[in-house]
């Protein structure tokens, strides 16, 4: 009867499971962190044996712990050195915890002693998205600045995503059937979430329609977008040919303390240099909601559960907002 099992051995067996039933970016990001623990092993010139419970003593359950908080602390020793920002960590632990979930579950092995481990106090990082001048610019950009094809291809793009707030791997896979049609002016976009298998159900608007209609593509894919990494590099070049120039500064967090985070020639970011495809889902959710739409209402087209708590990491209300808003509830008050 096994008494452990091998922790690299078990996760290279559970990135095979991912290859299968996951996305390409989950099975990529999985890889990493195998390649991760092959590398603190090789240092440590031993491997990591998970031990398998096998009674119910409480000198039992120490000996588990004491391994789990060993193996954490080989962890955060490699983060130190590798200087990880602490949202990086914890993208990290969330794919080791599902791991673990996965042994327990799917395998069926008795671990125990690592629950209240692989943890970070998380501070979210500022959010970027497109206020309503930014909208406008991006508009009537083609009328306003002289852009070459490819600048007019990935503002077209990058409108498509801030109307539809769909995540990049959904965009970059929707074709002919996920449009459903009704007459000229009333077209769905009907999506099954890659990540979550949520239904999502939009009604498109005019200009939407016409991005749809400029590209024409084959029946396999509705829209021209390019791999990811492509996308973003046009996207940091489209913000700095509208002039989005200025500097906003990149915080992130390490130990739990905020840090100026520069860009490899020591200087600080710009507006234009944090564009991301994941802009155009915060920018479309955010506007959602500044514009009255119900909120229960947004969570429904953005795929996010009702009691999602990542939803408001979507989500950035403008200053501007928040003061009209006080304005009004104060004098609401005074005037009484």
């Amino acid at each position: 009867m096994k008494t452990h099992i091998i922790l690299v051995d078990s996760f290279a067996e559970y990135l095979k499971t991912i290859k299968r039933t996951k996305s390409i970016s989950t099975y990529k990001n999985t890889l990493m962190v195998l390649n991760k623990l092959k590398l603190i092993e090789q240092k440590l010139a031993k491997p990591f044996l998970i031990p398998i419970q096998k009674g119910s003593s409480i000198a039992e359950l120490k000996r588990h712990e004491a391994f789990w908080k060993k193996f954490e602390k080989h962890l955060k020793t490699h983060f130190l050195k590798h200087n990880y920002l602490d949202s990086y960590i914890k993208f990290i632990y969330k794919i080791i915890n599902a791991f673990l979930s996965w042994v327990i579950h799917v395998k069926y092995y008795k671990i125990i002693g690592f629950q209240s481990l692989f943890k970070v106090k998380l501070k979210y990082n500022p959010i970027i998205t497109l206020n309503e001048s930014k909208w406008f610019e991006l508009l009537h950009c083609e009328q306003n600045l002289i852009m070459n094809p490819d600048q007019v291809k990935t503002k077209d793009l990058f409108l498509f995503g801030c109307i539809t707030g769909l995540r990049y791997s959904d965009l970059s896979n929707l074709n002919n059937n996920n449009l459903e049609i009704h007459n000229e002016n009333t077209v769905y976009l009907i999506k099954i979430s890659q990540k979550t298998q949520t239904t999502t159900s939009l009604k498109l608007p005019p200009i939407a329609l016409e991005i749809i209609k400029k590209y024409k593509c084959s029946k396999n894919k509705l829209l021209p977008y390019p791999s990811l990494n492509h996308f973003n590099l046009r996207l940091k070049e489209l913000g700095e040919t509208l002039g989005w120039t200025y500097e906003v500064g990149k915080t992130r967090y390490k130990n739990e303390k905020s840090v100026d985070v520069k860009t490899k020639t020591g200087k600080r970011y710009r507006f234009c240099d944090l564009l991301s495809s994941h802009i155009m889902r915060k920018t479309a959710i955010t506007t959602m909601l500044l514009n009255g739409m119900p909120e229960h209402l947004v969570r429904q087209i953005s795929g996010h559960s009702p009691n999602s708590s990542e939803f408001y990491r979507y989500v950035n209300y403008y200053q501007s907002f928040i003061d009209d808003h006080t304005d009004l509830i104060f004098e609401k008050i005074l005037n009484k």
